[in-house]
């Protein structure tokens, strides 16, 4: 028995933009499988040969969207690393699709199903802050007891206020200022 006909990477993106294109629009509740289907012009069965589930979809969707936004910056230096990691956080709230992107955190809270996958995919953008952080610690950049958990949240913190809570501006001397205090409080 021969396994099929491969899978279209083009129908696959297709179905994933779709879905966060409907996620920005309705949200987690009202979202339709049906919907996305019309909106990537596939059939329904071709979205449920790829994700078993609504919650699925939409993960996929979601994880598609960070691994899209998502680069390492490419640098030594931890103030140039820890700037283009708020640069990238922005970008991604800031993106297309970032309303869905801001949709996943409010929803994560209210959504157990969504939040284990949403905490996930948060972690393993962390690791690479933490680990810097962790590094420069021990090279002697910045305090060797920092606490490296916090100097974290310490970084993004402030950007989450603003887009999420003030709504002021996210520019970049707003990011050059949290990075600068937030080297200043590890020691650096």
């Amino acid at each position: 028995m021969s396994p099929g006909r491969p899978r279209s990477a083009a129908c696959d993106e297709a179905i994933l933009r779709a879905a966060l294109d409907e996620y920005a629009e309705r949200g987690y509740e009202a979202l339709s499988v049906d919907a996305v289907a019309a909106r990537a012009g596939v059939s329904k069965a071709t979205i449920y040969r790829r994700h078993d589930s609504k919650t699925d979809l939409v993960l996929a969707a979601a994880a598609a969207l960070v691994e899209e936004s998502w680069q390492p910056p490419a640098s030594d230096d931890l103030r140039t690393i820890l700037r283009g990691v708020l640069d990238k956080l922005h970008a991604l709230f800031g993106s297309e699709h970032g309303r869905a992107a801001r949709m996943l955190v409010a929803d994560a809270q209210s959504h157990p199903e969504l939040a284990d996958e949403f905490h996930r995919l948060v972690a393993e953008r962390r690791a690479f802050t933490r680990d810097r952080i962790r590094a420069a610690a021990a090279s002697g950049e910045i305090a060797a007891n920092v606490d490296v958990d916090l100097v974290a949240d310490l970084l993004a913190a402030p950007v989450f206020y603003r887009l999420f809570v003030s709504g002021d501006p996210v520019d970049d001397a707003f990011l050059d200022a949290v990075v600068d205090n937030v080297l200043r409080a590890a020691g650096a």
